[in-house]
């Protein structure tokens, strides 16, 4: 704590008070190391058998409590296990052969949270890299998409992922519409109709 204010700010902490996903994603575990001890907290902990967390105890916090925590200087960020080092080094050789949603449905947003505490240099870097590989397999899928195999691909994909493969499906799916002439087709207004009939000269 210092001076009872907490130090963390920035867009990412300002989530929507409506968004369901930003709730959800705010519900997210991520462990964190205590630096001092915390009576009365122990129940944080379903393994730990103690009314007060010690300094130095590992705890896995929902996202929107850890948060507040490291702003106060209570805990730390420990590195979650699907970014240490043999992680990364998987994903940074082919991205699109990993479920991400296995390792957490809202791996983009708490990576990018955790980005913006600069905790880890490399961290933006590497969620580039790993964005721009999924970006083309998922548009690739949007694009030419079939019915077969589009719910074990949509089941691999993080909630961000899904909503991303979503719009472009949409998206093809209007232009094959427009491209055969599906939709309906504008035409002149009734009013304009009648306008024209109104002021078209009388011939004597």
């Amino acid at each position: 704590r210092v001076h009872g204010e907490n130090i963390l700010s920035g867009s990412f902490f300002d989530m929507s008070y409506f968004s369901i996903d930003d709730i959800l994603a705010e519900e997210e575990r991520v462990p964190c190391v205590f630096q001092q001890s915390a009576p009365h907290l122990g129940f944080l902990d379903p393994q730990h058998d103690s009314a007060e967390i010690p300094a130095g105890h590992l705890v896995a916090l929902p996202w929107w409590l850890a948060k507040e925590l490291v702003g106060y200087r209570v805990v730390v960020f420990n590195t979650p296990k699907y970014l240490n080092l043999k992680a990364r080094e998987s994903l940074l050789t082919d991205a699109t052969c990993v479920s991400l949603r296995e390792k957490t449905p809202y791996f983009f947003e708490i990576c990018t949270a955790l980005s913006e505490l600069s905790i880890d240099a490399t961290l933006l870097p590497f969620l580039t890299a790993v964005f721009t590989q999924r970006y083309r397999m998922i548009l690739q899928h949007a694009v030419t998409f079939d019915h077969t195999d589009s719910t074990v691909f949509f089941d691999t994909l993080t909630n961000s992922e899904q909503k991303l493969l979503r719009a472009g499906q949409s998206a093809t799916n209007s232009y094959i519409s427009w491209k055969s002439r599906t939709r309906k087709r504008m035409r002149q207004s009734d009013l304009i109709d009648d306008s024209s009939k109104r002021t078209k000269p009388t011939t004597i």
